[in-house]
């Protein structure tokens, strides 16, 4: 599939903000000294990175499908 300039830079937006986030995160909440604390924050930080990247993924594969959902709401009686 062949993606527009336009569409690129969509999704490459939302990994480059993930990233401008998970930095400074890392940064406010990592503590010297509490080693537990930052392992867990390590693994949480990690699990957020994979799952946007798995969504990325997804996004990119079914770019032309995400849009307005619309539902039939008639009554079928």
């Amino acid at each position: 599939m062949s993606l527009t300039k336009e569409q690129r830079w969509k999704v490459g937006g939302g990994a480059a903000v993930v990233v401008a986030v998970l930095l400074p995160l890392w940064g406010e909440l990592h503590e010297p000294g509490q080693t537990l604390w930052n392992v867990f924050l390590f693994l949480m930080l990690i699990g957020l990175l994979v799952g946007t990247i798995l969504l990325q993924r997804h996004l990119m594969k079914n770019i032309d499908q995400i849009g307005e959902a619309r539902f039939d709401t008639r009554n079928k009686k």
